[in-house]
This record gives C-alpha cells, sequence and structure tokens, in this order.
C-alpha cells in the first residue's frame, strides 16, 4: 500500500521512473502515478547526490518524469524542523551554513578554529576518521590493525540467497578480522536504550570461550557487551532475496564519507582536502554529536562545500521562496 524512500537524495532520478513504470504495470493502473501506491519520500537533497559514472548522466530524483507527475498529483511538502543529533545552537548554524554553500574554507576554518586540533581518547575509543575515498579508508583500517599484537580473530559471513545482491547492499561485510583492542563500529541496531545503534563506536575488550567478541562502547553502558552474530535479510518485494548472518561489526579506524550517511559518531577526524561533491563536507561534519567530538585535519576543499544549484533552486521554489 505505501513505498517509504529513505535518503532520496542518494537515489537516481531513471531509478524513480523505473519504480513508477513497474507500479502502474503491476498494479494495472497505467495513468496513475505508481499504479496508486503511495509514495514517502524522505531525505535532504543538501546532502550526497546519486552515485553515477559520469556526473554528466546523474539526475536527481526530483528532475525525473515520476516526480513531476506526483507534483501534479498533489504531492505534499514537509519539513522536518527538530533536530535530534546536535544539541549546541552555534554548531547547529555552522552547519545549516555549510548545507547551504554560504562558507568558504577559511569562513569555516574560522568559524570552527577550535576543531583543528587532537582529540582525546575516552576510555580507550579513538575517533573515525572519515574518508572521501575507499583506498584510504582500506589503507588506514589495515595497518591500524596490524599494529595491534594480538591474537587474529576472523569471522566469515554466513551467506544464502543473491550473493551479488549481498556484495551490493549488506552492510555487513563478507569478512571481518577483529583483535583484542580493535577500534570498532556497531552495523545495527540491538538496544536503543544502552546505546547499541547503529554507528555505536567501541573497543574490543576480549573474547568469549566459544570465539565472540566484548566491546566496550563509549555511550551508554560502560560494560563489555557481548555481540553475537546478526542476521543481515535483504528483500525485494515480499520475497526474501539473501541473508548474511555476521557479527554487526566492523573496523572504525577510519570509513568513508558515503557510507557514514545516516550515522551518528561521538568522535570522529574529517578529512575534506579532497572532497569532490557538493554536500560531501556538509554529510561528513554534520555525521558528529557535539564540536567536542570533531577534529577537521589538512585542508578544506571548496568543491565539497558547495551547494549544488540544482538543489537551491528545487528548495527556493519548494518553500515557495524560502531557503531553509
Amino acid at each position: 500500500q505505501t513505498l517509504i524512500v529513505d535518503e532520496v537524495s542518494m537515489l537516481d532520478g531513471g531509478f524513480l521512473d523505473m519504480l513508477d513504470a513497474v507500479g502502474r504495470k503491476v498494479r494495472g493502473r497505467e495513468h496513475v502515478p505508481f499504479g496508486g501506491i503511495q509514495m514517502v519520500l524522505s531525505g535532504d537533497f543538501h546532502q550526497l547526490p546519486p552515485v553515477a559514472k559520469h556526473q554528466a548522466l546523474r539526475t536527481f530524483c526530483f528532475e525525473s518524469g515520476a516526480w513531476t507527475s506526483l507534483v501534479n498529483a498533489g504531492m505534499q511538502s514537509m519539513e522536518l524542523k527538530t533536530i535530534f543529533r546536535q544539541s549546541d545552537i552555534y554548531f547547529v548554524d555552522v552547519l545549516r551554513r555549510v548545507r547551504q554553500g554560504r562558507l568558504t574554507p577559511a569562513d569555516l576554518r574560522e568559524a570552527l578554529s577550535e576543531n583543528f586540533r587532537q582529540l582525546k581518547a575516552d576510555d580507550g575509543v579513538q575517533p573515525t576518521k572519515l574518508y572521501t575515498h575507499r583506498a584510504d579508508v582500506d589503507s588506514i583500517n589495515e595497518a591500524e590493525l596490524a599494529k595491534i599484537q594480538e591474537k587474529e580473530h576472523p569471522f566469515q559471513s554466513r551467506d544464502s540467497g543473491d550473493q551479488a545482491l549481498l556484495e551490493s547492499t549488506c552492510p555487513a561485510p563478507r569478512r571481518v578480522v577483529l583483535k583484542q583492542g580493535a577500534q570498532v563500529l556497531l552495523l545495527k541496531n540491538l538496544q536503543q536504550s544502552k546505546g547499541l545503534v547503529n554507528g555505536a563506536r567501541g573497543v574490543v575488550t576480549g573474547f568469549s570461550s566459544s570465539g565472540l567478541p566484548f566491546v566496550k562502547f563509549a555511550s551508554g553502558d560502560r560494560d563489555p557487551v557481548l555481540i553475537e552474530r546478526a542476521l543481515f535479510p535483504v528483500t525485494l518485494g515480499n520475497r526474501m532475496a539473501a541473508e548474511r548472518a555476521q557479527i554487526p561489526l566492523q573496523l572504525a579506524y577510519a570509513t568513508t564519507i558515503h557510507k557514514s550517511q545516516g550515522m551518528t559518531l561521538d568522535k570522529i577526524e574529517v578529512s575534506l582536502d579532497k572532497a569532490f561533491e557538493p554536500g560531501m563536507s556538509y554529510v561528513a561534519l554534520s555525521r558528529a554529536r557535539s564540536l567536542e567530538g570533531l577534529r577537521i585535519v589538512g585542508d578544506v576543499s571548496a568543491e565539497g562545500l558547495r551547494a549544488d544549484p540544482k538543489v537551491l533552486k528545487f528548495y527556493a521554489d519548494t518553500m515557495h521562496g524560502e531557503t531553509l
């Protein structure tokens, strides 16, 4: 009855058109957008845009024919104004200006001058480093793990179904290697009341007799938590297409900015010198819960600080001339 699309900024316009065509065909209602399925689209187009091999081929979903058909059918737009991740008014204002592309690298360095400094590692939990390119992330994670003079504990996933689909969509890696003292990131909500949520940071303190890791997290309970294998299902419609059983952890010395979208991180170090997409710097900086947990390293790319003109116009038109 209803199709919900989250992080809609990363959805290519051509893909939305395809969903529209499928909905019309399946429902047998060719003249009704998505065949009459109610669409709920949530996200922020000032965040990361759709991934495309060539920028000239990239289209936002608001540029698609399917979006136009929804607008013509009376689609309503609502702005969600309550911010849950950050509570510091000054930090929120800086992020708002970054989001709108209103700060130069010099402006950002002046506004966040205190954040170009080393962070302290509380309880042995180091900050997660956010990088623009995967090669940098893999290199850092492998190098940092190799420094730990402890026994390796490899975890191989137990997969079923479409392997290619798992590799492209499952957040949990096929193989994870952990050691006592390794910095890790939780990949699944386990117990929100105790801070065991997607993006929680911790350090491996040991292993059980069965080989499962104990992790002490920076937020929530201070006692180490035994992390067991979790299920990561992939569904296509009502059909289970694939499933992966894996330890819901990954090495957290570094991760890509693309993978961090949607996460809340207590302590991060952000490298923005190679930022190449509009919204990339905003996504990286806004992962931080507070200014106290944020460090910016190196130079800041002007390209990564700009806002896409198409997005600025979209919000100006959608919000009747008001810029969010």
